[in-house]
């Protein structure tokens, strides 16, 4: 049984976002799943890396569009991923130390729950803006 399933809620509208979205849970499944299995440092640190790289990944696809929309509140939601790569940079870094060490179960639902809670949160509003803004699109500098 997955540890976490992808909702029609999660869904934002902007297509290359929600595959990000849909990914991150993929692979979050796939460590608790690891984790369930008491699977070692070889198969749960390649697993933390693929989802601190698809995460960084989905930051520069967000990044990008921010961007072309000219997104007034992109700084804000820079920001929210800034605290994200620091407690995933964490994440990484104490099991490179400890490697034999499994990632808990507690950490895994925060990074669920903060997905889902970003989703839900920025990326709506994000996915809003666009919808009223007409397009992912380049936008013209007002100026």
């Amino acid at each position: 049984m997955p540890f976490t399933n992808w909702r029609d809620t999660m869904e934002i509208g902007v297509g290359k976002l929600d595959a990000d979205h849909k990914g991150l849970l993929d692979i979050m499944n796939l460590l608790y799943d690891a984790i369930q299995d008491h699977r070692g440092q070889d198969v749960l640190g390649p697993l933390i890396d693929r989802l601190v790289d698809a995460y960084n990944v989905h930051f520069a696809h967000e990044d990008k569009l921010f961007q072309r929309t000219r997104y007034p509140l992109a700084r804000q939601h820079r920001a929210e991923h800034d605290l994200l790569r620091d407690r995933l940079g964490a994440i990484r870094d104490q099991h490179r130390v400890k490697p034999d060490a499994s990632i808990s179960l507690s950490t895994l639902a925060f990074l669920r729950d903060y997905l889902v809670g970003h989703i839900q949160g920025f990326d709506t509003q994000f996915a809003e803006f666009v919808r009223t803004a007409g397009s992912t699109k380049e936008r013209p500098d007002p100026r």
